[in-house]
């Protein structure tokens, strides 16, 4: 497969890469060309299914200078999928020179893969300035040696890796493993690692140590003061307590609490009760409470009773029932006294208010009891005007009967 073909011929196919001719000019027919005027091309052969690769040899067209210029910058890679980008680059030419590119080269590529992929392209700008503005392939040969998974043999393929190799799989023309299973290595994965080691590659060096043992192999013991050191010095990840320094050599300041202090500085993690500081050498406060403070401003965590303040260096105000107050303001705390003088102001205030409430209750009930007498007078008094009238009136009527019914009354 490639990624497209030039337009002058159609017998320059990817299938002219695999066809066994090594001519290198076009005009064989024996090699492929991609499209012009591109700024990338990719050629890539199927094996068919998963192959132990040992090395890939690789014809290009070889008719004058300018061939060089058109291959410079390709990438060679291996990949279990026709997804090249997701598999392994084997090689990328990074040739300074147009001299360099060889038009026929072998590249090692120890590696398990189904396809084999050839990419080149071209930036704006160029990677050189004598680069072929196009990217372009002109492949006349690929060439892949190496055997089915499993199995080594140059050029027969008839040895089976060993049992140790990780997922059974060698070099196809040593038989070396690629990979060893865990706890074995050398290049058939037949010897244990070190006791002393987490894990170890081919070679037999370590990629860690256990606990309490440094070096390639693991096989020296870390300083005695040391809880765990680094694998390829004797420097200490860790000191026992009470100790500090590369070696755990050092003892960790005398007021350090539990005597824990860091490894490198020696500077204590808490101090014990009255000290503070970095390494726990000054006084707290001498008014702190149980002479407890801040490691680094010294702040006492309270204060004793009748102080006051960050540092306790005030005393409480006088009328502080039992000398408490706030640390912060020495606003007073106690309860009882704040609470008793409080509840002689509320007291007084309270029966200050019943008092002008009495007084100012009797004085409505006079002044009622005043309006109601006034009105109760008014309405007597008005009441006999009325029945006067009433009588004055009756008197005079009468006096006009006895008159009109006289015997010496005349009648006109």
């Amino acid at each position: 497969m490639q990624s497209s073909l030039f337009s002058v011929s159609s017998n320059w196919t990817a299938d002219k890469v695999v066809d066994g001719c090594l001519k290198q000019n076009i005009g064989s027919d024996c090699c492929t060309h991609t499209a012009w005027n591109r700024n990338k091309a990719l050629w890539q052969v199927d094996l068919g299914k998963l192959s132990t690769i040992s090395y890939i040899t690789i014809y290009n067209r070889d008719e004058g200078v300018q061939f060089p210029r058109r291959l410079a910058g390709y990438q060679l890679y291996l990949s279990n999928t026709s997804d090249w980008s997701q598999g392994i680059l084997c090689y990328e030419d990074k040739s300074n020179n147009w001299t360099e590119v060889e038009m026929v080269v072998t590249h090692r590529c120890p590696y398990v893969a189904k396809f084999v992929t050839i990419y080149n392209y071209r930036n704006d700008p160029a990677r050189h300035d004598w680069y072929e503005d196009n990217a372009v392939l002109e492949l006349c040969e690929v060439q892949v040696f190496g055997c089915p998974i499993r199995k080594y043999g140059n050029g027969n393929c008839n040895q089976t890796c060993s049992d140790k190799c990780y997922g059974g799989n060698c070099d196809a023309s040593t038989g070396s493993c690629f990979y060893c299973l865990p706890g074995k290595w050398s290049h058939t994965c037949d010897q244990d690692c070190s006791s002393g080691c987490e894990g170890c590659i081919q070679n037999g060096s370590c990629t860690d140590c256990v606990s309490g043992k440094w070096g390639d192999t693991c096989d020296r013991d870390c300083s005695k003061n040391c809880n765990d050191c680094f694998q390829n010095n004797e420097s200490c990840k860790d000191c026992i307590r009470g100790k500090h320094g590369n070696s755990c050599e050092l003892y960790c300041p005398t007021h350090c609490a539990n005597d824990a202090c860091d490894r490198e500085f020696g500077l204590c993690i808490d101090c014990k009760p009255g000290k503070r500081g970095e390494t726990c050498d000054l006084d707290c406060p001498a008014k702190c409470k149980d002479l407890l403070c801040e490691k680094t401003t010294g702040f006492c965590s309270e204060c004793m009773d009748g102080m006051y303040g960050y540092k306790c260096e005030k005393a409480c105000p006088a009328e502080c029932g039992s000398n408490k107050c706030r640390r912060s303001d020495g606003t007073c705390e106690d309860t009882d006294t704040c609470t008793r003088t409080d509840n002689i102001t509320v007291v007084a205030v309270l029966a200050a208010v019943a008092a002008l409430c009495s007084v100012t209750a009797i004085a409505s009930f006079v002044y009622m009891l005043r309006i109601r007498a006034a009105l109760k007078t008014e309405q007597t008094k008005a009441t006999e005007e009325h029945y006067t009238g009433i009588d004055m009136a009756g008197r005079d009527d009468l006096n006009a009967y006895y008159e009109m019914s006289s015997p010496n009354a005349t009648t006109n």
